[in-house]
């Protein structure tokens, strides 16, 4: 694994969005790779890093790969509690309205349909959310959606662990925007 990071000197001051890490991201190879017993058990095991998140949801991710957001979310003890998935989020965006629709939902509001919280919102300490892009590569405007989606997160009360986009490769926004582990 390497990490590919292009410099600039006049970019001294601002995060190089040009950059990705692929030191911490799993390839989507890799992620299949992961036998069954490796996985994460929902309830049980707590999910403490991207790559347990991501070998969780990969059972999740719909194949062949389409656009969609899926949302899992962790209990207090770090531990799977469920997962949604949202199809049709074909633009990078989606993913806001879709944490707006979670934050609802957790909320019990009435035009969200069935509550996806059965045990209740105290249930819910933190999300984990992938977007699904199939070829898509790396975009840069994922740092400032990265921005949106911790302002969004902070406003609903909400608390988003990571953001990871699966398209061509994996790349986590956060790590595009030069922020720190939230695990």
């Amino acid at each position: 694994m390497t990490s590919e990071t292009a410099t600039d000197p006049s970019m001294t001051h601002a995060p190089d969005t040009r950059t990705v890490d692929r030191v911490h991201t799993p390839s989507l190879e890799r992620l299949d790779a992961i036998p069954d017993d490796d996985v994460p058990t929902a309830g049980i095991d707590p999910i403490e890093s991207l790559e347990e998140a991501l070998a969780a949801i990969n059972l999740f991710i719909a194949r062949p790969l389409r656009s969609e957001t899926i949302v899992l979310w962790r209990d207090p003890l770090e531990r799977g509690q469920g997962m949604i998935s949202v199809s049709g989020t074909e633009h990078p965006s989606d993913v806001l309205d879709v944490l707006d629709v979670i934050a609802d939902a957790r909320d019990g509001l009435p035009e969200c349909g069935s509550d996806p919280f059965p045990d209740g919102p105290s249930d819910v300490a933190s999300l984990v959310i992938v977007s699904v892009r199939p070829g898509a590569h790396p975009d840069p405007g994922d740092v400032t959606l990265w921005a949106d989606l911790m302002s969004l997160a902070d406003a609903r009360g909400i608390e988003v662990t990571e953001w990871a986009v699966i398209g061509h490769d994996i790349w986590v926004p956060r790590m595009l925007a030069g922020q720190p582990s939230r695990w």
